[in-house]
């Protein structure tokens, strides 16, 4: 078998790789048998297309609380993550701990469990449900906002609906891409 070949078999075990979903880190490791001839076993590291989509959690809280563990918000939201009561019972049920409200807010290591979970696992699963492409800033705007209040906004205007946010959420989303050093499309806030 000559060069050429060996090249087309590694594309095609790249392009395998790439529309299973494979993710960063992992590598395709396959066999290949033509004929009576056995190439060597081919190494393709896959590498991660486009922007992280997680929300930068540490990021977030300096935006939410300032790192206050004890942070209360005007609208009752609690914790590092300025957490809601029904969000929390949610996401306890979802994780499957017994984490009171009441007792567990202003427990560092609980409320930001229970923020990252909400913003990196559930709310992923409603844009997922409402067909909105996925991002960041799209899951940051829901968990400053509302997922529902996002997803009406979406509907509406779709990849404009950055411009149309209420001034607190525009002004989170700004905070949080200076926050983890991105170049903000809007060079101030509202």
């Amino acid at each position: 078998m000559n060069c050429k070949s060996c090249f087309i078999i590694t594309l095609i075990l790249a392009s395998i790789a790439f529309f299973c979903g494979m993710k960063k880190g992992q590598e395709l490791k396959e066999e290949i048998n033509i004929s009576t001839t056995v190439l060597k076993t081919v190494v393709v590291p896959i590498k991660p297309i486009g922007p992280t989509v997680e929300v930068d959690i540490d990021a977030m809280i300096q935006i939410e609380s300032s790192g206050k563990t004890n942070e209360v918000s005007p609208a009752g939201a609690r914790g590092l993550c300025q957490i809601m009561e029904p969000t929390w019972n949610d996401c306890n049920e979802l994780m499957k701990t017994d984490w009171n409200y009441w007792e567990c807010w202003n427990d560092p290591e609980k409320n930001k469990a229970v923020g990252t979970f909400y913003v990196n696992t559930k709310i992923p699963q409603m844009i997922k449900r409402w067909k909105i492409p996925d991002s960041d800033l799209m899951r940051l705007a829901c968990y400053n906002w509302g997922p529902g209040n996002m997803r009406k906004l979406y509907e509406k205007y779709e990849y404009s609906w950055r411009d149309d946010l209420p001034r607190e959420t525009f002004n989170h989303l700004i905070r949080y891409e200076k926050q983890i050093n991105r170049k903000s499309d809007y060079i101030e806030e509202r």
